[in-house]
């Protein structure tokens, strides 16, 4: 078993990545007490949470995630007694040569490479992902699906891959609403505005809809930023500024208010390496449209209704067909409820442990 071990928690308050970690990582931290841990990230705001006393170490590691900055800073924090170093994205050091352990939410930037720009970024991009290939002990990922997408695009060993499922935060299912500001029903979008999220799919069939529902439709995210393509949104969303609300950025128990008092929930993605906005949805009872594509179907089952994310008309015609019957909805809620359950994080953390433990005993029949 490794003596010590180090972390990387810079990506500790993201929304996806950040829900992970803070859920899967304190329970490797209690499980493996004879382990010493140093953990890279915001000090600051790092040494205000409860460690367990064998977090011997916490580092200041502010780089840019991406940047080059990281992959030369990395190599001052990392301590030269790190027997494993656990790196949560794909980022990974690529000049530290000692034993790697990472996380891949998924291979986005591999499936869709124009997701940058940038020619320097694209190229910077695979060369991260081959040497995660070439220096990671095991990979964790959250899908079925992004495991066979990094399999494919990559040259990672499919048996080196683990799938780790997210998971629903309980205080969603015990969640009582509120009156908020919107003053009408409404459909629900949660999420950020680039491109593959696809929301202007959903603006165009709410538009396609709008003299035959009462509704209003809310995107929880921010407003500004429509800096990736889709500026193309906030153009029709100007259109109709009394029936498309943007709430900007707010914080976790706003967005579960809103999302618990929507009629309606819309995830139009077009691509994701797990997808966790439906099952929160359906964790407090709202009903839910999403992509059919295959990873929401592996994720949500038959416990939400599919649409083409390529064709609005068909989008705009089950919205208002489930908007009409919101009072037989009641089957689609309750398996809802039930697949949201599914999904733990007590399940995640222990097969997280499980393959830990598997590793440090190959690694303990290497010396």
């Amino acid at each position: 078993m490794p003596e010590n071990i180090t972390i990387d928690l810079r990506l500790w308050l993201t929304s996806g990545i950040g829900k992970y970690l803070q859920n899967v990582v304190p329970t490797v931290l209690k499980r493996f007490k004879s382990i010493h841990f140093t953990l890279l990230g915001d000090k600051d705001f790092l040494d205000t949470l409860d460690w367990p006393s064998n977090v011997v170490s916490i580092k200041n590691f502010d780089s840019p995630i991406y940047s080059i900055e990281e992959q030369y800073k990395s190599l001052r924090v990392i301590p030269k007694n790190c027997d494993l170093l656990w790196w949560p994205h794909w980022n990974i050091p690529i000049f530290y040569n000692g034993k790697i352990v990472t996380t891949i939410y998924d291979a986005f930037h591999l499936r869709i490479p124009r997701s940058f720009k940038n020619l320097f970024k694209n190229i910077y991009t695979k060369l991260l992902f081959s040497y995660v290939s070439k220096k990671s002990l095991l990979t964790f990922t959250l899908s079925k699906f992004s495991k066979n997408e990094l399999s494919e695009l990559t040259k990672i060993n499919i048996k080196d891959i683990h799938i780790i499922n997210l998971a629903v935060d309980e205080d969603w299912f015990n969640f009582q609403p509120f009156k908020n500001q919107i003053n009408s029903p409404y459909i629900v979008y949660v999420g950020n505005v680039k491109p593959h999220k696809n929301l202007i799919t959903l603006v165009k069939s709410f538009i396609e809809i709008l003299d035959k529902i009462d509704h209003k439709l809310v995107i929880i995210g921010k407003k500004e930023g429509f800096i990736s393509g889709d500026k193309e949104v906030q153009k029709f969303a100007n259109l109709y500024p009394d029936r498309i609300v943007f709430t900007g950025w707010v914080d976790d128990v706003e967005v579960k208010n809103y999302v618990a008092n929507a009629e309606l929930m819309v995830f139009p993605t077009l691509y994701e390496g797990f997808g966790i906005p439906p099952l929160e949805a359906m964790a407090c009872g709202c009903p839910v449209l999403v992509s059919d594509i295959p990873v929401t179907r592996e994720v949500c089952s038959d416990a939400a209704l599919y649409f083409n994310p390529n064709n609005i008309s068909e989008l705009s015609k089950l919205i208002e067909e489930v908007l009409n019957k919101r009072n037989q909805n009641d089957l689609i809620i309750s398996k809802g409820i039930a697949r949201s359950k599914f999904y733990s994080w007590e399940s995640a953390s222990n097969k997280t442990v499980n393959i830990f433990s598997e590793l440090f005993s190959k690694m303990d029949n290497l010396k």
